[in-house]
C-alpha cells in the first residue's frame, strides 16, 4: 500500500491521482479493514453504489444509493431486505430486556404520512418476568382511529382470543360497544349470513 497527497491536500491509498479527500483504491475487498491479523473482514464495495460491511469474507450488511439496506442479500429490492438460505425458521428478534416491570413490551409501529399512526403490534408482558414459571406474555393488535391506536384484539398466554378485549376468559371473547352485539359468519354473496346477535339485556 502506498500513499500520495497531492496538492490540495487530498489522500490517496494505492492511487496516484486520488480525486476525493480520502480514497483507498485496491482489488482487495473489504478496502479498510480495522484489524490487521483478520483481512477478510471490514468495510468494502459490492460494485457501483453500494457498500458492504464484510465479517469473514462474506457480505453481511450492504446498501445501495437509493437507500435499500440488505441483510444476507447484496440486492435489495425494499428499504429493508433480510434474506437467508435456512432449511428451518428464519426470522427476526426484537428482545427488550429489562425485566423489572410488568409494563414493558416489544412492539412493531406503523406510521402513515408524518407521525400520523398506522396501528401497532405488541408483544407485552402479563407481569413481571420473575423466572421462568411466571414469563407469561400477550400479543394484541391495534388499529388507528382519529391517529390514535386502540387494541382490537389479544390472544393471551393462555391462549384466549380477545376481540375488544383486553381480557378475555373464554376461547373466544367478544364484546362490541355497541348495545345490539352480534357474530357473523358469512360465505360469498350476501344472503349466505348466519348472524348471531346477542342484546343489551344478555339474551
Amino acid at each position: 500500500l502506498y500513499w500520495t497527497i497531492n496538492s490540495s491536500g487530498i489522500i490517496g491509498g494505492n492511487t496516484g491521482r486520488p480525486g476525493i479527500l480520502y480514497e483507498v483504491a485496491s482489488d482487495i475487498n473489504p478496502n479498510l479493514v480495522p484489524n490487521r491479523s483478520d483481512l477478510d473482514t471490514g468495510i468494502g464495495a459490492v460494485g457501483n453504489d453500494t457498500g458492504s460491511l464484510i465479517a469473514g469474507g462474506t457480505n453481511v450488511l450492504n446498501w445501495r444509493g437509493d437507500g435499500n439496506v440488505g441483510i444476507g442479500t447484496t440486492t435489495p429490492d425494499e428499504l429493508l431486505h433480510i434474506e437467508k438460505n435456512v432449511a428451518g425458521i428464519l426470522g427476526f428478534k426484537i428482545a427488550n430486556t429489562n425485566a423489572n416491570s410488568a409494563n414493558r413490551s416489544s412492539d412493531i409501529i406503523f406510521e402513515h404520512g408524518v407521525g400520523l399512526y398506522g396501528g401497532r403490534i405488541v408483544g407485552g408482558r402479563e407481569g413481571l418476568y420473575n423466572d421462568a414459571a411466571t414469563a407469561d406474555s400477550f400479543l394484541s393488535f391495534e388499529t388507528a382511529l382519529n391517529n390514535s391506536n386502540t387494541e382490537r384484539m389479544r390472544i393471551t398466554s393462555e391462549g384466549n382470543v380477545g376481540i375488544n378485549n383486553t381480557a378475555p376468559d373464554g376461547s373466544l371473547d367478544v364484546i362490541s360497544s355497541t348495545d345490539y352485539r352480534y357474530v357473523r359468519f358469512q360465505a360469498p354473496g350476501p344472503e349466505n349470513r348466519f348472524d348471531f346477535y346477542v342484546g343489551s339485556t344478555g339474551n
